[in-house]
């Protein structure tokens, strides 16, 4: 997970310095394993931390309902996991 907040730090920065460019919104996609009752809070409280420190960027955090009942290549029941998407975009 500490990869991931890096990701984000690192596309609120360049936010931040986007001036009037298409860099000025960012997406990151993630997907995250969850319990049978898709619990991820508090993967999205760190997510809103790390994103605390930039005033001049506005972010959005999406969740996708738990989705379950896949199998890897081997056949085998993969864990439950929610599709989180994370949008940063300079504050207008």
């Amino acid at each position: 997970m500490s990869e991931v907040l890096a990701d984000i730090r690192r596309l609120a920065k360049v936010c931040e310095h986007a001036g009037n460019s298409r860099l000025q919104t960012n997406y990151l996609v993630l997907t995250k394993k969850c319990d049978t009752s898709g619990g991820i809070e508090p993967t999205l409280e760190r997510l809103e931390q790390a994103l605390q420190p930039f005033e001049s960027v506005t972010h959005f955090i999406w969740q996708s309902d738990p989705l379950g009942d896949f199998l890897d290549r081997n056949h085998q029941p993969v864990d439950t996991f929610r599709v989180v998407i994370v949008e940063l975009r300079t504050r207008q």
